[in-house]
């Protein structure tokens, strides 16, 4: 039957939700990301145009089946545009991962060329793609041997079903840590949008001290709501002060944190480690058997933060397509010249003094086009 498929890619910007959805989740490489709530949310909350990629079989014979059941692949792209930095296509921005959901090599390569042909007939610098292969466990995720890429990994753990034996399976210390802010009156609250304002405050907080914009507010109330159910907001109180927050967002078994800030201040009562381990025993009650902490740099204080919780490293590949070529990099802030160090440290250290209000209305105007 094959012999008398083919494959076609195009750009199909009123697919339904269903179908694009329903593949998504049909497949193990996809994560959370891969769902069309988040290229809705990106185009709700900062306007960029989103590129709906999908590649279908499709018979010789003309005949073409209706709705999801011949999708074989699909591609999200976003084009962000900055008349200084340049037009780019990136899958996916403000995600830990994107790149290319696919049956097999053949589809995927399709959705390549069809990537590169979008790149170049719309001027764009760059189409950049971050994805990883299958997770089918945390553990068989980890390759003896085979060293990390020197760019991100993906940190996960597997989960048990019961939140009592994986609290069990961590060191006395960290069991120690979670139940420091407990001991000293602190609570964690889980819940919808209800929180966001708690969350945000957190967040700006937290992101202003480490010298990076932030993510407007609407970003957030847009994710909350495209993904719905599929979303969490979990707030940790000192008194009536949130002082850590987080969201997770849960697609097929795995449950997924891409932000967890703390305010600086209260570190030392660790309200982060009561924060992370109220998520971990969601997960665990709520039937969830993978927990995905996110990316980091390999060998990091983030990487070791994440690590210790029983995660384990999985490589992220960045596949960069510009000017006819395709590579993949394994780069990192670390491949800057002196004179880009030197400048990214300069801001840094100008955006932390700034005026917590000043931050939080510059913050969003630059992180829109920032696509990490």
């Amino acid at each position: 039957m094959r012999d008398l498929e083919e494959i076609r890619v195009r750009e199909e910007p009123l697919i339904p939700k269903e179908d694009w959805d329903g593949y998504v989740l049909s497949r193990d490489t996809s994560l959370c990301y891969h769902l069309s709530a988040w290229m809705r949310s990106v185009a709700k909350a900062y306007g960029h145009r989103c590129h709906w990629v999908v590649a279908r079989r499709e018979s010789r014979l003309g005949t073409v089946e209706e709705g999801q059941g011949n999708i074989c692949g699909v591609l999200p792209l976003v084009h962000i545009r900055h008349f200084i930095l340049g037009d780019s296509f990136v899958s996916l921005p403000y995600a830990d991962l994107g790149g290319i959901v696919a049956d097999d090599p053949a589809v995927e390569a399709e959705l390549l060329r069809f990537a590169a042909t979008l790149q170049a007939r719309n001027g764009a610098a760059v189409v950049e793609l971050r994805s990883i292969g299958k997770i089918a466990s945390a553990q068989a995720a980890q390759e003896p041997g085979v060293p990390a890429p020197a760019w991100k990994v993906l940190m996960v753990r597997d989960l048990p079903g019961d939140p009592d034996r994986l609290f069990q399976e961590f060191k006395p210390k960290l069991r120690s840590q979670i139940r420091k802010p407990e001991k000293e009156g602190m609570r964690f609250r889980l819940g919808d949008t209800t929180l966001l304002d708690d969350f945000y405050e957190v967040f700006c907080t937290n992101m202003r001290d480490l010298g990076s914009p932030v993510h407007s507010k609407d970003w957030f109330r847009a994710i909350a709501g495209e993904y719905g159910p599929m979303s969490r907001l979990g707030v940790v109180y000192r008194e009536e002060e949130p002082v850590a927050a987080g969201l997770v967002l849960a697609c097929r078994n795995t449950l997924s944190i891409p932000w967890a800030s703390s305010v600086r201040k209260y570190n030392a009562l660790s309200p982060n480690m009561l924060l992370y381990w109220n998520f971990l025993k969601y997960g665990c009650e709520n039937g969830f058997g993978m927990f995905d902490f996110g990316r980091c740099t390999p060998g990091s204080g983030t990487h070791r933060f994440k690590e210790q919780w029983g995660a384990v490293a999985t490589p992220i590949r960045r596949v960069t397509i510009g000017r006819g070529v395709r590579q993949e990099s394994r780069g990192n802030s670390g491949d800057l010249s002196a004179e880009g160090k030197f400048t990214r440290e300069l801001a840094l250290r100008v955006w932390k003094r700034l005026p917590l209000d000043m931050a939080n209305y510059l913050g969003p105007k630059i992180r829109k086009y920032i696509s990490l």
